[in-house]
């Protein structure tokens, strides 16, 4: 039986001081995650099976977590119980949970340009001012590309209003900006005029987005249902406007920058269809159809 490393119940971390505090909140938020499934399932989280685990992983994966986050739950795990998964039969368990998740990820549907202005007529038709809220926050997402942590975390005064319309924005909370020094992004006039709109408060420190993850993803998938668009989720802003900016010929590094990943092969993955469609064989064809060859 694997053992806690905490005595305490509801946070294995309080006085784990050889973490970084960053990594404890994020393996805080893990533990809190694994415990609720654990009460659903009858589970004991003490107990950390690996089938249990790979249930567990599973179960967030279906409801949208990429694989770095899956890591990141499963080593939040590992960090507040000790002799997690010690067989051959537990990390197979595991490894085959994270594994299936990968394709799905790589897959979801992203949010393209044209699907957008769908939602926008929807919204109108419906004369919907929460669905035209959701959709001024996913044109906001699309053009920083913005991780939905990113997205909550801009407040009204991270806007740097340009005499376009246009805003400059410095993403000042990103996962791959450890040390804080921030990353520009911009906001189209038509963004920030579909922000502006919606705006709910008058204070320049508040939010922009004024919801929690859940409801903003909850709030995405409704206002994309009723333009008939399925299998979306928060990251499909950030997913979509990769592809569309590849599609339109962007390169892999400048979408690489736009959207702050550190890995070329995520970014190619996200627009693999689009950058197939501009490639090499691509072009081949078209010269020779051009030439009447």
């Amino acid at each position: 039986m694997q053992q806690r490393r905490d005595a305490d119940t509801d946070d294995p971390f309080a006085c784990r001081d050889d973490l970084a505090a960053t990594t404890r909140r994020r393996y805080r938020a893990a533990w809190r995650s694994w415990a609720a499934w654990c009460r659903s399932a009858g589970v004991d989280p003490t107990v950390a099976d690996g089938d249990s685990i790979a249930r567990w992983l599973a179960a967030r994966a279906a409801a949208g977590d990429a694989p770095a986050t899956l890591a990141v739950l499963r080593a939040g795990v590992a960090a507040a119980v000790d002799g997690i998964a010690t067989t051959t039969s537990d990390r197979r368990r595991i490894r085959g949970a994270m594994r299936r998740a990968a394709p799905g990820r790589g897959k979801r549907r992203g949010l393209r340009r044209v699907q957008v202005e769908r939602m926008s007529a929807v919204a109108e038709q419906l004369d919907d001012d929460r669905m035209r809220h959701t959709i001024a926050v996913v044109m906001m997402m699309r053009d920083g590309l913005l991780r939905v942590s990113e997205a909550l975390a801009l407040r009204w005064s991270d806007l740097d209003r340009q005499p376009d319309g246009s805003a400059a924005v410095r993403i000042s909370r990103s996962k791959t900006d450890q040390d804080g020094a921030g990353a520009p992004a911009y906001f189209s006039r038509a963004t920030v005029a579909a922000l502006d709109s919606t705006r709910r408060t008058d204070r320049d420190d508040d939010p922009i987005v004024g919801l929690n993850a859940g409801h903003l993803r909850r709030r995405i998938v409704a206002a994309a249902a009723a333009a008939g668009i399925g299998d979306v989720s928060t990251h499909s802003c950030r997913i979509g406007m990769a592809q569309d900016m590849a599609e339109d010929g962007m390169s892999l590094n400048e979408i690489m920058e736009a959207g702050r990943w550190r890995s070329p092969a995520v970014a190619a993955a996200y627009a693999a269809d689009q950058f197939a469609a501009l490639g090499p064989v691509a072009r081949w064809h078209a010269l020779r159809e051009d030439g009447g060859q």
